[in-house]
């Protein structure tokens, strides 16, 4: 298939970037072969047809034509079958492959990239929709920039409308010019407590809490980064991608 792989590449004076590249598992030998890869602006669907060349004709790892495969990504179906069929070849689309994610799973894991920071829909409930909101409330906090007016000295309590239970306080980040985001928490003494915490010994053993972080792209969990690259949602600053986690003990 034609997958995004899970990692960034980053190059000075450029935008962090998600590779794709044409990938191939043999379910029979297990072995797997990656072509080569390209930006998201470059990709083509015939990236899945030339890495399946290659591998075909690799006798160290394939060395075969298979008689079936079955494919997934944005026109590799097509792309596969106008090459493969007169060669009698049969290719069945899917819109998820095991191999593949388990292939993505180890290259994750690789790159150290895989289970760092779960994503924003994989709590229950959450949608596509909800994300969208979220990335559009998140731009306008940031155009809004209260941080030019508050610092961590500054305790906002919330009253109306009502906070869920977790979400009565808040400290808006950014004062110092270095992260920027918001934190809300239940306890008015946990403020004190992140005061007085230089290394964040405290707040890991203190009460839960939420905060919403500002950054790069590639700064987000690879989830979220996709949901914002795929739906083209906007963002204030190219520093002001949101992504938002909930801390405890």
């Amino acid at each position: 298939g034609l997958v995004r792989l899970p990692f960034w590449v980053i190059e000075e004076g450029k935008e962090p970037i998600r590779p794709w590249g044409g990938a191939w598992v043999s379910l029979g030998s297990g072995k797997i072969h990656i072509g080569q890869a390209v930006g998201p602006a470059e990709r083509d669907s015939r990236q899945a047809l030339d890495a399946f060349a290659e591998f075909a004709l690799d006798g160290t790892r394939a060395g075969y034509i298979p008689g079936r495969v079955e494919v997934t990504g944005p026109g590799v179906m097509e792309a596969l079958e106008d090459a493969l069929g007169p060669l009698g070849v049969m290719v069945n689309r899917r819109d998820r492959l095991a191999g593949l994610d388990n292939l993505l799973r180890v290259l994750g894991e690789e790159q150290g990239t895989a289970g760092a920071l779960p994503g924003v829909l994989e709590p229950p409930g959450m949608s596509v929709e909800r994300v969208a909101a979220f990335a559009e409330a998140a731009r306008l906090f940031f155009v809004a920039a209260p941080w030019k007016n508050l610092t961590d000295q500054d305790r906002i309590r919330l009253e109306d409308p009502k906070p869920r239970p977790g979400f009565q306080n808040l400290l808006v980040m950014g004062a110092g010019g270095r992260q920027f985001g918001l934190m809300l928490f239940e306890s008015a003494g946990f403020h004190e407590v992140i005061l007085a915490s230089d290394d964040g010994e405290a707040l890991i053993k203190g009460d839960a809490y939420t905060s919403v972080f500002f950054g790069q792209i590639h700064e987000m969990p690879l989830q979220d980064a996709d949901i914002f690259e795929d739906l083209r949602l906007m963002v204030a600053d190219p520093r002001a991608y949101p992504w938002a986690a909930r801390f405890g003990p």
